[in-house]
């Protein structure tokens, strides 16, 4: 389900919101060390009138963009914050009054992080300046005065728990299907036919190939309808191919053979 509907962020925090509900499902891939583990909690709701299944799942691994994504939000927010409060230190005031305000209209103008704890206090600041001229011969202080002046001084930390909750609501996602529990009652099922589904669309990246389309015209729909069961036929063969290199590498304790132009890997590459 895309992130852009307002259901989906409500499914997450319906989720987030019971830890008691959600089910381990674990490994749903291909055994390994790098497998991440899944749990899902199951929900039921409207969308459009009609009401569907959904499935909030929880992983325990990162995609690299969206872990790039989340790094570079959290530094760019850093740098805003910088920014924001090195013009505002710059300043100072004639009396404690005035930072106080001054600290109270940077905060409505400010008030909007999410990755980092901003605090800020009124101080003040006492320095000594020499008069012009000469000090009278018996007093030498009188050459000098105490300069009293106040600025606002931020103190800025990372906000760990938030960076952490906002990680973990990146590595969840949810699940949509119109499948009824009569048909299919658990939802980890669910889970493991989404999961499983790249390997069939790995085998249909292959009729992309210009090698394996470019070139050739049919003249009727019937021949086109022919052609499209050759391939998948075509597919089909390929794909008992792979399982039974696939399988003799794994007897041999192989994790990669080597290919003229390209690498084949023991098990098929999983982007999620």
């Amino acid at each position: 389900m895309p992130e852009t509907y307002r259901l989906c962020e409500a499914l997450k925090d319906q989720a987030f919101a019971d830890e008691s509900r959600w089910i381990k499902v674990g490994s749903v891939a291909h055994s390994g060390k790098e497998a991440a583990s899944y749990r899902i909690q199951g929900f039921e709701d409207e969308l459009y009138g009609r009401t569907y299944r959904f499935v909030v799942v929880e992983s325990s691994a990162l995609d690299q963009r969206k872990a790039r994504r989340l790094e570079k939000l959290v530094a760019e927010e850093a740098q805003a914050i910088e920014k924001a409060v090195a013009q505002q230190e710059r300043l100072s005031y004639h009396c404690e009054a005035d930072a106080k305000v001054a600290l109270e209209d940077w905060w409505r103008r400010h008030n909007r992080w999410g990755f980092h704890h901003v605090t800020g206090q009124v101080v003040q600041e006492r320095t000594v300046k020499r008069r012009v001229g000469r000090p009278r011969k018996h007093d030498p202080d009188s050459g000098s005065v105490e300069v009293v002046r106040w600025r606002v001084n931020f103190t800025v930390e990372p906000d760990t728990e938030a960076i952490k909750q906002r990680r973990r609501r990146e590595r969840t996602f949810v699940l949509i299907s119109n499948v009824p529990r009569t048909r299919r009652a658990d939802d980890a099922d669910l889970l493991r036919d989404y999961k499983g589904q790249i390997e069939v669309e790995n085998l249909f990246r292959a009729l992309k190939q210009p090698y394996f389309v470019h070139g050739i015209f049919v003249k009727t729909l019937k021949r086109v309808l022919a052609l499209a069961y050759v391939f998948l036929l075509g597919l089909l063969v390929y794909a008992i191919i792979q399982h039974r290199v696939r399988q003799g590498m794994r007897e041999d304790q192989q994790t990669a053979l080597a290919i003229a132009g390209a690498k084949f890997a023991l098990r098929p590459p999983v982007h999620y």
